[in-house]
């Protein structure tokens, strides 16, 4: 379970970065090192954006729900039902990234989908 949880704070990591290496060539290094208060970013950009805040809203829930299956004594958590939901989760939302970035509608809600199921599938673990 930790390494999952430690993939789905990786994921976060590497969305923080995809917006600003999008728009390196558009910008410049130099462009970049400034607060780009004036500057339009891109469709794809935007979109980088919104798929990363979007992690944001889900990524507390899987979170707590990972270290409390890991907390609660052994008797009390179907452990395997939980690491999978955390597997599903984790790569659901892998997936969602580019699926969001390129503007797919129905992969995207598919993929957001899978990924509430493996909060779901974390959720009745520990119940």
């Amino acid at each position: 379970m930790l390494t999952w949880l430690l993939l789905g704070l990786a994921l976060l990591y590497v969305q923080t970065l995809i917006p600003p290496t999008m728009e390196l060539p558009r910008l410049g290094l130099m462009g970049l090192l400034g607060p780009r208060d004036d500057q339009d970013s891109g469709v794809a950009t935007l979109r980088a954006r919104r798929a990363m805040w979007n992690l944001l809203e889900t990524l507390p829930i899987f979170l707590t729900l990972g270290l409390v299956s890991l907390i609660l004594p052994t008797e009390q958590v179907a452990a395997g039902q939980a690491l999978l939901g955390a597997q599903v989760y984790v790569i659901a939302r892998a997936v969602f990234v580019p699926i969001y970035i390129v503007g797919i509608p129905g992969l995207r809600t598919l993929a957001y989908l899978a990924a509430v199921a493996g909060l779901v599938m974390m959720t009745l673990a520990i119940l």
